[in-house]
């Protein structure tokens, strides 16, 4: 009795066992989806293939006005994926693929662009549907027609400032190709599925399950084939200019300025540094010195993007820190590389990301960085004096921030003390300007430190009074 129980407790065990494993093994398998379903494409409404082109951006950064190409390859005998069969799918055409050919999706710089949810809300992106691919294609006959979709990647040329990172996805895309009531052939479905790039295999489900189609509907806005790129633009370049020695000189240009205290400008952007991060010192005050030396830190923060273009193992060479900022003067005809006319020249320093950075200014220099991520955040403090009140008025992407911040007594200030940090860097003018005040109260009341002094002067005065009429005495005596 006890075997007979344990035998048919056993069997229900591996027939569970057996049912799940099954269960398991199907949804896995994900089949092909049912060209008959609801919502399929219809003579006169057949199903599209739209790319959908997403360009991912850390925030503050403009769309480059660019296009990307998609190629659909179609695919028969050899050519198609391995694993073909385990799509269930209601069997392949005979005919040959008819051509599809390419679609384009274009970017402009007045693109809109959304901003991503935490944690990355530093991270905006773009969208763009292109055409529907498969529009005006001519089919031979009904069955299951497979095309290789690709996205070209010569279609943007990186430079210093700009780099694009193209999206490495493959789709293996399966058209089912149906025939109406007068005999001809309409898109019933389209299906895609993720591509071995190694061996053209289907290697799981698209990103989106979703195909593309005009709404209205929960498929709206959907589409088979999505490819997500990532865009990085840097602030501007130091432009050179020919010059004696080592000097690198800058034209002053129209650049952008920010108003000191007093309507007194700081010293401007130069030509060609519209977007370049600047922290400038200036002293004023009757007792100013312009050999006074300053002490400074800064903190730049890269973004999320940043980050994941760094940590993605297909950018193996790609690097984004650490940056280099230059020491310039501005001599009133140029920006001269070095602390002041005739001093040393060839100042730098190397921000490493993320750790503060200490540097030194003098009055009339000013710190130029190159090449920093835009949307970085940046934080620029200086650290105090005993004698000077300093001042700090910040532009942020071309844009005053608050109106300023000062301290009534020597301390430290930095940009945090300024609007809303964090401040990012963005495509505009990017400057902390620094104004350092001495200019001692005039004496208008008794210092006690002199006290003794005044007394001694006072004691002086009177023994000089009492000789003079001493002696006034002896005369008229």
């Amino acid at each position: 009795m006890k075997n007979s129980l344990k035998k048919l407790l056993s069997g229900v065990l591996i027939a569970l066992v057996t049912v799940i494993a099954a269960s398991s093994i199907e949804a896995f398998a994900a089949p092909y989806p049912d060209p008959l379903r609801e919502g399929a494409g219809t003579p006169t409404n057949p199903e599209q293939a739209v790319v959908t082109k997403h360009l991912e951006m850390p925030i503050g950064t403009t769309p480059p006005a660019t296009s990307f190409t998609f190629d659909f390859a179609g695919l028969s005998g050899t050519s198609l994926p391995p694993n073909i069969d385990d799509l269930g799918n209601i069997g392949l055409a005979t005919d040959a693929p008819p051509t599809v050919g390419s679609v384009n999706a274009a970017f402009t710089t007045e693109s809109s662009t959304v901003a991503q949810a935490a944690p990355r809300a530093d991270v905006i992106r773009a969208t763009v549907h292109t055409a529907n691919a498969l529009a005006g294609v001519v089919w031979p006959g009904s069955g299951v027609f497979v095309y290789h979709v690709t996205e070209r990647t010569d279609t943007f040329t990186n430079t210093e400032r700009e780099r694009m990172y193209f999206d490495p996805i493959q789709y293996n895309l399966f058209v089912t190709i149906g025939e109406a009531a007068d005999g001809s052939f309409y898109v019933r479905g389209t299906h895609a599925w993720e591509r071995d790039p190694e061996t053209g295999a289907n290697t799981g489900p698209k990103l989106n399950p979703n195909p593309w189609r005009e709404g209205p509907g929960p498929d709206a806005g959907g589409s088979d084939l999505i490819f997500i790129n990532r865009f990085i633009r840097r602030t501007d370049d130091i432009p050179t200019t020919p010059g004696p020695g080592p000097e690198r000189p800058i034209a002053p240009g129209p650049g952008t300025s920010v108003t000191g205290p007093g309507g007194t400008p700081n010293p401007g952007v130069p030509g060609g540094l519209e977007s370049a991060l600047i922290v400038s010192n200036r002293v004023t005050g009757s007792m100013a010195s312009a050999n006074s030396v300053f002490p400074y830190t800064a903190t730049l923060t890269h973004t999320t993007l940043v980050n994941e273009v760094i940590a993605d193992v297909t950018n193996a060479s790609t690097t984004y820190g650490p940056v280099v900022a230059w020491v310039y003067h501005n001599n009133g005809d140029g920006f001269i590389r070095g602390r002041r006319p005739g001093g040393t020249l060839d100042v730098s320093y190397t921000f490493t990301i993320g750790a503060p950075t200490t540097f030194e200014l003098r009055h009339g220099e000013v710190l130029i960085f190159e090449r920093t991520p835009i949307g970085n955040i940046f934080v620029t403090t200086q650290t105090g004096s005993l004698t000077y009140l300093p001042r700090l008025d910040l532009m942020v992407n071309g844009a005053v921030v608050g109106s300023g911040a000062s301290l009534t007594t020597p301390g430290s200030l930095g940009s945090d003390n300024v609007g809303t940090p964090p401040h990012r860097l963005g495509e505009a003018s990017n400057i902390a300007a620094f104004t350092n005040t001495n200019d001692p109260a005039p004496i208008t009341g008794l210092i006690m430190n002199n006290l003794p002094a005044i007394l001694v002067t006072a004691g002086v005065v009177g023994l000089v009074a009492v000789t003079v009429v001493s002696k006034r005495r002896r005369v008229y005596a």
